[in-house]
């Protein structure tokens, strides 16, 4: 559909840099306008990104607490509270895994990936309150990819709000 977001957003920046900020006479106005024509900057360059964004993150997502669920499985016979939770991660997951092949906007992806680090939060709750001796190797496993998971989110979230060599 035309135009879309990222069209009209390229739209509003043009206006912005080329009428509003040449009109301007006041000094702070004109700083104020020309951060926030940096700012459009950014919110243009990373629109065209969103989808990709979010579906990376899913993806990971998924993989991560797939693994976990393989690889308490066994642990969780003794806590039927983590095999419970377990089910519901898996049952999650493959209703994930069905919708990645639709289409879908960055927002309801988003809001999967919401959905999926409650999943991820409640897992790791779970582990510190121990899923029984048998499975201590299993759960070091699973805490070491989920951290790997999160460093891997968390620079990509770094990467997403940068603004040239601003950082938030």
């Amino acid at each position: 559909m035309r135009p879309h977001i990222g069209d009209l957003l390229r739209g509003v920046k043009r206006t912005f840099g080329e009428v509003i900020v040449p009109s301007l006479t006041d000094p702070f106005a004109v700083e104020q306008a020309t951060f926030m024509a940096l700012v459009l900057e950014h919110i243009v360059a990373r629109w065209d990104q969103a989808e990709e964004f979010h579906r990376v993150e899913n993806t990971e997502l998924r993989q991560a607490l797939s693994e976990a669920v393989e690889r308490l499985r066994s642990a969780s016979q003794e806590r039927p509270d983590v095999r419970s939770l377990l089910e519901a991660i898996s049952r999650r997951v493959d209703e994930e895994d069905a919708a990645g092949h639709l289409p879908r906007t960055p927002e309801t992806v988003a809001q999967a990936n919401v959905a999926l680090k409650e999943y991820l939060s409640k897992l790791l709750e779970c582990i510190e309150d121990g899923t029984g001796a048998d499975g201590a190797s299993e759960t070091r496993r699973v805490v070491h990819a989920c951290h790997a998971y999160m460093k891997r989110q968390l620079e990509r979230e770094r990467e997403w709000v940068r603004i040239g060599e601003f950082n938030w």
